[in-house]
């Protein structure tokens, strides 16, 4: 992320000077600034530690700014962390680094990078050269970690060996790239057996590829096109075992330049990159981990007057706005097709803006400049109120949480205010030159997809249809006049073949109406169906269109009960009595099998109240208390008479 310019010794001085009472309210006026560069905030971190305030590391922690993290900076702000009591509210997240190649670097900047997110985590590192062992001992020690993501590190030599022989066949690499992805592939299947831990895997670098001058890139042998078709392979790879992802490696290095060698470590220690490159590697993997665990974000709110355009079109006047072809109107053009690209991939556009509604809008209809157009934009909020109370009326308007936006603004005035009063909304640093701003929205890794399914490439649309729905309740005499005016069409069923990556993508993103809030990844969901676990979803239509699939349910059998471990539903058709239909066909399947009881659990958590008397409204016994806090409900399935809801079941 872009950075502030700081004086480090000046804040440590300031700090020096306060009185203990007075170290919070620095540490939160810090927090308005936005991230600050690594090496400041492990001095920070490290003063206090010395005054005795260490509680406030891990909220200095998450300020770093994780791009510019340096091997140096790593392993400071790690041995900083494990000396404090920082794991008040940290999610616990064990991970297992191994690899063909040396990975110390990864490792570290691997543990620092999840340490600044937010984690607990525990790392652990294999030998030397231990990965396919690693992958296939069922009772090694990886395996004994029982990690919740394995890390993979290879270069082409550890990959395909074949490749980088003195008397290699340089004609057809093909079967080459085939026998090591493949020796890969046959580890991470035989990982799948025993293990549903998360692997991150990596592309590779041309650096030790055969490479055939001005030719190369013709030469189905040469370096440019090895290096594709391994990479090919790998992708492929991902899309054939679940829990499997890619972080690109190649572009990092293309990034980083002569940076990311270092000749002298990779003939003395089989080191695969640089120290700082290493590093960075290890955080791109920390990145992904993160995503995986919580999905990406989903709405990006975006200021209008210089951010979306140039000049204020109150003064300036709709018509004159800067945005065209011609500079500097072309970067904001450009920023506005990198914000159409993040629309592509299922991340919601949202416009929040201090302006006369009239005038700001009209840009959008008179200006032919525009790539963005205002059927783009799935809600606005454009008037005089404070910024964070209008992100607060668009969360309450998309029915999503503060934690699934980023706000994107040119005013620091602004961003602060929203860090301060909303912390869980993302506020980057944007560039203050505009021409930086394209490529600083594409860098936003918390925008990147792990997986996309149909739902995401549809989610616009579905925004939009419901901003119909609004305008048809809003006109409707009653809920019950409008829900029967839907027209709605569940269609449910047990989960398909190519059904499991938009579920799993549930179980990682639904917060509202997410009864355990356990966060199943697609290779989990489909062990646990393999050992007898029966997995439900269901999809909705209505007058305004198909809004996919947005209930599921995974349910455990336990003799002649059923035991609904998660049930989750979008909060796009929450209030519409969906729930109530999809649990009707589960009493039904139940009492198809023989089932006498079903039991469902609601575990609290800070973002689910939402779904709190789901059971109890549905019919179930209880609340009866859970070991470790919770509640268990029971539902009879032989006198279960659910409520008449105006929804039609359809089964798959």
């Amino acid at each position: 992320m872009s950075q502030r310019a700081v004086n480090t010794e000046a804040l440590l001085s300031e700090l020096q000077s306060l009185e203990a009472g007075h170290i919070e309210s620095w540490v939160a006026r810090l927090c308005m600034g936005g991230p600050l560069p690594p090496g400041t905030v492990a001095a920070i971190c490290a003063a206090l530690r010395e005054r005795g305030a260490g509680q406030h590391v891990g909220r200095m922690l998450q300020l770093c700014d994780l791009q510019a993290l340096t091997s140096v900076d790593a392993l400071r702000l790690r041995t900083l962390a494990r000396a404090v009591e920082t794991d008040a509210g940290r999610p616990k997240l064990r991970v297992w680094v191994t690899g063909a190649v040396t990975l110390d670097a990864l490792a570290t900047g691997l543990e620092a990078a999840l340490l600044c997110r937010g984690y607990l985590p525990e790392v652990k590192l294999g030998g030397f050269g231990q990965l396919h062992m690693d992958l296939r001992d069922a009772e090694g020690p990886a395996a004994r970690f029982q990690p919740d993501f394995v890390v993979v590190g290879y270069d082409v030599a550890g990959l395909a060996p074949e490749l980088v022989q003195a008397r290699r066949n340089l004609s057809d690499p093909a079967g080459s790239i085939r026998a090591g992805v493949g020796r890969l592939a046959d580890s991470l299947t035989e990982w799948r057996r025993h293990s549903n831990a998360g692997v991150v895997l990596h592309t590779v670098t041309s650096d030790s590829l055969w490479r055939v001058g001005f030719h190369d890139y013709r030469h189905p042998g040469g370096a440019a096109a090895t290096q594709a078709a391994i990479n090919r392979a790998l992708a492929e790879l991902c899309g054939e075992i679940s829990g499997v992802y890619l972080i690109d490696v190649a572009e990092l290095a293309g990034q980083m330049g002569a940076r990311f060698r270092d000749e002298r470590r990779r003939l003395y220690g089989r080191y695969p990159a640089s120290a700082d490159a290493m590093t960075a590697w290890g955080v791109l993997a920390a990145d992904c981990i993160h995503v995986v665990r919580h999905g990406p974000r989903k709405v990006v709110v975006c200021d209008l007057d210089d951010t979306m355009w140039g000049g204020i079109c109150g003064e300036v006047g709709p018509a004159n706005v800067q945005v065209g072809p011609e500079f500097p109107g072309n970067a904001y053009l450009e920023f506005q097709r990198a914000l159409l690209d993040l629309k592509s991939q299922g991340i919601l556009l949202a416009l929040c803006s201090k302006n006369d509604p009239e005038t700001a809008l009209e840009v959008f209809r008179s200006c032919g400049r525009m790539a963005l157009r205002l059927d783009d934009v799935a809600a606005y909020r454009i008037g005089w109120q404070p910024k964070p109370r209008l992100i607060a009326e668009l969360a309450e308007e998309l029915n999503l949480g503060l934690s699934s936006f980023v706000f994107l603004d040119d005013s620091p005035q602004e961003r602060a205010a929203v860090r301060q009063a909303l912390p869980e909304v993302l506020v980057p640093e944007l560039p203050a030159d505009v021409v930086e701003r394209p490529a600083f929205v594409r860098s936003l890794r918390e925008l990147w997809p792990v997986t996309l399914t149909e739902s995401d490439w549809n989610r616009a649309q579905v925004y939009q249809a419901q901003r119909e729905r609004e305008r048809l309740r809003s006109g409707s005499a009653s809920l019950a006049d409008f829900l029967r005016s839907l027209g709605q069409v569940l269609t449910v069923g047990p989960v398909r073949e190519d059904g499991f990556a938009r579920v799993a993508q549930m179980h990682q993103r639904t917060n509202q109406f997410n009864m355990t809030t356990r966060r199943y990844d697609e290779a989990a969901l489909r062990r646990m169906c393999a050992e007898g676990a029966a997995l439900f979803a269901g999809s909705v239509r209505d007058v305004f269109g198909d809004q996919g699939v947005t209930v599921a349910a995974l349910v455990i059998p336990e003799g002649a009960k059923w035991r609904i471990d998660t049930f989750l539903m979008s909060c796009r058709v929450m209030g519409r009595q969906v729930e109530t239909a999809f649990m009707g066909y589960i009493v039904e399947q139940a009492r198809r099998q023989g089932v006498r009881t079903i039991e469902g659990e609601f575990i609290p958590s800070e973002r689910n109240k939402p779904a709190a008397e789901v059971y109890a409204r549905l019919g179930f016994a209880g609340p009866f208390p859970m070991p470790g806090g919770g509640q268990r409900w029971e539902l009879d399935v032989e006198t279960a008479v659910l409520p008449d809801v105006p929804v039609e079941v359809s089964e798959m």
